[in-house]
């Protein structure tokens, strides 16, 4: 058996590889220095989200570089009125 008895005491912290040996923590965690055991696990980079804006212009510009030519004001309302009208059959 290990020199060392197993705490029940866990934390679960994200942090950065720097070199082949150091951990920096994102954050601290209650404990004095002491030996601990990590479980490494690569995690992938996240990407930034786009904001609401960000991302309407985003698909705009998609929408017309594909050609696509939105319906206009008086199309809408004949295609609503066109279902409202369905709604009685």
């Amino acid at each position: 058996m290990s020199e060392f008895s197993m705490v029940h005491e866990k934390y679960v912290v994200t942090g950065t590889l720097k070199g082949d040996r150091t951990v920096v923590l994102d954050e601290p965690i209650p404990l004095a220095p002491t030996r601990v055991r990590l479980t490494v696990e690569a995690l992938r980079a996240v990407k930034k989200r786009k904001s609401l804006d960000e991302f309407m212009a985003w698909l705009r510009a998609r929408q017309e570089a594909r050609g696509h030519v939105p319906m206009s004001d008086a199309e809408i309302d004949a295609y609503i009125q066109a279902e409202r009208d369905s709604w009685d059959e």
